[in-house]
């Protein structure tokens, strides 16, 4: 009986990435892919690939019909979720009326916003956690979270999944001329943009700073002066103009902005004060991550330190991304896991 991968997301940010390289991967296989989602994959037209555009959160009446046609057709199938509240709408109709089926969650990051709604999604996501095939942490952060703020997925199978991305060709690059420092990710207050925008003003004579999002960010003529802004560019555009990626949101589980920027060789300065981020970057070794706990220099001394020892960083980051090489890394997910 042929198997059917089923996508059930609302995704956005570092879980629609990866939701894509994982659809990438699984549509080289011998299976049936499935993807409900108002966001296409974003090859959907060029991929044997079932698309259903809806909005898993305000077309649920809509959404069951779907899994009810689904369902008719008998086939092994395997669920895929990664939005907590998704998952809790979902899993009891597909556990009770799914007979061959196998339910996998991809816990991306922690509790991000507040909420009795939010809160109470996560805690019942737990619950449920225990009768899932297995839960996929992406970061031993994002694992211990969960475990201790909702009790019951500690009891549950799981793994560490860490993100994953396509090596690239190694940039050259000459470190002589000004040095480019990037902001790479969407412009909301919890990647920090505000501390970027702080940082380039701030050092404005000595380096150039570039950001790059997905979402418009409007600079004052002031700040066009020293910033420059690139919307919803692609990876190999970003990584040819920047010489260091400043993350400086205050929490990252495991941001694909950092392992992109490694494949191309370039190290990483990272803010964080808390999350997985420092199981994907050694200090001073492949980057730096600033220890907001203790007297920190001033980020221009980071910043040299990285320029001036720019090969050995450089080289570190290049050789450090092939943990997280998704030609290997994925299809290992989808045979031993997902197809097992």
């Amino acid at each position: 009986m042929k198997n059917s991968i089923i996508f059930i997301s609302n995704a956005f940010g570092g879980i629609k990435t990866f939701q894509d390289i994982l659809i990438k991967f699984i549509l080289k296989q011998e299976v049936e892919c499935i993807l409900i989602d108002e966001k296409q994959f974003k090859n959907y037209k060029k991929k044997k690939l079932k698309f259903y555009k809806i909005n898993v959160l305000k077309e649920i009446s809509k959404t069951f019909k779907i899994l009810q046609k689904i369902k008719e057709k008998n086939k092994n199938n395997i669920f895929i979720f990664s939005n907590p509240i998704v998952f809790i709408i979902y899993f009891l109709y597909i556990k009770l009326f799914f007979n061959k089926k196998k339910i996998f969650f991809f816990a991306h990051s922690h509790l991000t916003k507040k909420g009795i709604l939010f809160y109470l999604s996560t805690f019942l996501s737990g619950m449920f956690f225990l009768y899932c095939n297995k839960i996929f942490y992406v970061s031993k952060f994002t694992k211990k979270y969960w475990e201790k703020k909702y009790f019951f997925p500690k009891f549950s199978s799981n793994t560490i999944q860490y993100n994953s991305v396509e090596l690239s060709k190694k940039i050259n690059r000459s470190t002589n001329g000004k040095f480019r420092i990037g902001f790479v990710g969407r412009s909301e207050k919890e990647k920090g943009l505000n501390k970027f925008l702080q940082i380039a003003y701030e050092n404005k004579d000595n380096f150039i700073f570039n950001i790059f999002s997905s979402n418009q960010i409007t600079l004052n003529n002031n700040q066009k002066k020293y910033l420059k802004f690139f919307l919803n560019k692609n990876a190999s555009t970003i990584y040819k103009n920047i010489d260091l990626l400043l993350v400086t949101s205050p929490i990252e589980n495991c941001p694909f902005s950092v392992l992109e920027a490694k494949s191309y060789g370039i190290p990483s300065l990272v803010y964080c004060t808390e999350g997985g981020i420092n199981e994907i970057i050694k200090n001073n070794y492949d980057g730096i991550i600033i220890n907001s706990g203790k007297k920190s220099l001033k980020v221009s001394n980071y910043i040299n330190k990285i320029k001036f020892n720019y090969k050995f960083f450089s080289y570190n980051a290049y050789i450090n991304a092939k943990k997280y090489n998704a030609n290997i890394k994925i299809p290992k997910l989808i045979k031993d896991e997902l197809l097992k």
